[in-house]
């Protein structure tokens, strides 16, 4: 990755001595060349960095945080994000535009959108083809090299089931012959465990919910086209790490384990060991089981996938704060496993 910015400088020159982004120049933690940017925000409002500060003031975290990127990122502070601040100032950096893009003119490289991959085939046990859907027809294509399955934590385990990769009760009952016996595909399915709170600000503090009003926007979108900066080129970067024992007591913090241990779900020596590294990390002060968000506007966690309504409007005229708490190693598990040979029907995830 390249840096997008002299790092631990404001955006108006001066140092950031809040502590509210974190950075240094070290070569063994940052890299300045690469296809994808990173970069500290240019543009924040003052509930970010306060935020920051009573978060600290609150949990009696200490502040020794001098980079997140160094393996301590105990703290809160304002994140680096994946935004060009250099070549495309203001814009996204991501797969299409650091890797995709500068290769489009290679004739051995074909990208198809709005396919579908319904089957890999199999030569023993190494990938050998792929089949899809694409525009109404079925295809098969044939690796000289190598396949690579990349389809996403809920696709993948679906495409390797659909293709006889398995359990072999669960493909029998999907009405797909077994290939290749594997009982872990689909299995250890985690998910982090978010929930949050939304408040409503005083008249006088702002938050990105001004953007519901037309005239607002249209500033903020005139700032923009002319400058690359502004809120339209800065994500919402402002998160928090802790440790859950440094927020309770001895006595709590035994409670839970001897909890975690009594209703154990873990039945493989694979479960049991990740188990038993969770619940290490749950004793460390300095391990960071616990992330915190920021978002300055209203948010509908409720809303699952859809990005328009998880960023809904607020009541009209109002100005709201949303905080988040996420656990970052779950100890449930679940599954995701076909229930039907149709590779259209989506896998069922319990």
């Amino acid at each position: 990755m390249k840096s997008g910015r002299p790092w631990g400088i404001r955006a108006d020159g001066t140092k950031d001595a809040t502590q509210f982004r974190l950075h240094t120049n070290h070569l063994k933690l940052h890299s300045t060349s690469g296809p994808i940017h990173t970069s500290f925000n240019d543009y924040w409002l003052p509930v970010e960095e306060n935020f920051v500060k009573a978060a600290y003031k609150t949990t009696g975290t200490k502040n020794t945080l001098t980079d997140a990127r160094s393996g301590d990122h105990l703290g809160f502070y304002s994140s680096l994000g994946t935004v060009d601040r250099i070549e495309n100032p203001g814009t996204r950096s991501y797969a299409a535009t650091g890797f995709l893009k500068p290769n489009l003119g290679r004739p051995n490289l074909k990208i198809l959108t709005e396919a579908l991959a319904t089957k890999v085939f199999l030569d023993g046990n190494t990938e050998k083809g792929v089949e899809f859907t694409y525009k109404g027809n079925m295809y098969q294509v044939w690796a000289t090299q190598e396949v690579i399955l990349s389809a996403g934590v809920i696709q993948t385990p679906q495409l390797l089931e659909l293709s006889g990769i398995g359990n072999p009760e669960i493909l029998s009952n999907a009405g797909v012959e077994c290939v290749v016996e594997n009982k872990s595909v689909g299995t250890n399915f985690q998910n982090h465990v978010l929930t949050g709170m939304v408040y409503n600000l005083v008249d006088s503090i702002e938050s990105l919910d001004a953007f519901q009003n037309p005239e607002y926007a249209a500033v903020q979108q005139q700032i923009y086209d002319s400058t690359h900066k502004g809120p339209y080129g800065s994500p919402t970067l402002c998160i928090g790490f802790l440790s859950y024992a440094s927020l309770v007591t001895p006595e709590e913090l035994d409670a839970t384990i001897a909890e975690i241990k009594r209703n154990s779900q873990a039945k493989t020596s694979f479960e049991k060991a990740q188990e038993k590294i969770i619940v290490d990390q749950l004793r460390d002060p300095k391990f960071a089981n616990l992330q915190a968000f920021c978002v300055p506007c209203n948010v509908d966690i409720t809303a699952g996938a859809d990005q328009v309504k998880f960023f809904s409007p607020p009541p009209q005229g109002k100005n709201r704060l949303s905080l988040g708490i996420a656990l970052e190693h779950p100890l449930s598990h679940g599954t995701v496993h076909i229930s039907s040979k149709d590779p259209t029907k989506p896998p069922v995830i319990l």
